[in-house]
């Protein structure tokens, strides 16, 4: 088994989200990703399972990781409040541990875009309840920040021009239609994400984003091509 020297160089961080269908765990130590999982089982059992596993791939302690980098939405309103359980324990077990936030969409477009197969521009949409969307747009060497999300209707999420993917939920209030493209998962562009400037926040206790009704941001072409 390996064991964490204690004068090991660099920073071992954790992530997890729960914002999705797919719930991913992972350990990275400074650009490199450690050990990752990444499962569709309910959320409980994919965090606290996922990160049990995690941490004895690598003959590591809880004490070991340096600190937390998590989404915190929107996305899966039970995955978020089971995530921000296992956080606020953990603050309380180490109230010392950095914790940085993110928000979802942002997030799963530079991992999206990090796969050569998806083209330079692209409609990235979340539903929140139904009738309601978030939606990003995403284009070749601009750098996504926190912040770049507007919010759509049923009808003018339809009027999205190019390739248009969803963040897959558990649940749907309505299908989506069937010319959006399902992301997975693929935590091959994590080490980037996690030192992209403006992507993340330090924040003293885990927050989840807002879950009240959205407020809606006239979508127009000209405006968010």
């Amino acid at each position: 088994m390996k064991v964490k020297s204690q004068d090991t160089e660099g920073v071992t961080s954790l992530w997890l989200d729960t914002s999705a269908r797919e719930t991913s765990v992972a350990l990275i130590h400074d650009d490199q990703i450690l050990t990752h999982i990444i499962s569709e089982t309910n959320a409980l059992d994919s965090l606290f399972n996922g990160l049990k596993t995690c941490l004895r791939s690598e003959g590591l302690a809880f004490e070991d990781v340096d600190d937390i980098h998590y989404c915190e939405g929107p996305g899966s309103s039970l995955g978020l409040r089971i995530s921000a359980m296992a956080l606020k324990t953990w603050k309380t077990l180490r109230p010392k541990i950095p914790l940085y936030a993110c928000r979802s969409l942002p997030l799963h477009a530079i991992l999206l875009a990090e796969d050569v197969e998806t083209p330079d521009s692209f409609s990235l949409v979340g539903q929140w309840k139904k009738g309601n969307w978030f939606h990003l747009k995403h284009k070749k060497n601009f750098v996504v920040t926190a912040g770049e999300m507007n919010t759509l209707t049923d009808e003018e999420v339809l009027e999205l021009k190019g390739p248009v993917y969803h963040i897959k939920q558990r649940k749907f209030s309505t299908h989506p239609p069937t010319h959006f493209l399902p992301v997975s998962t693929n935590l091959n562009g994590l080490p980037k994400a996690l030192a992209t400037p403006g992507l993340f926040r330090e924040v003293d206790q885990p927050e989840l984003f807002n879950l009240g009704k959205p407020t809606f941001k006239k979508w127009t072409p000209g405006r968010h091509r």
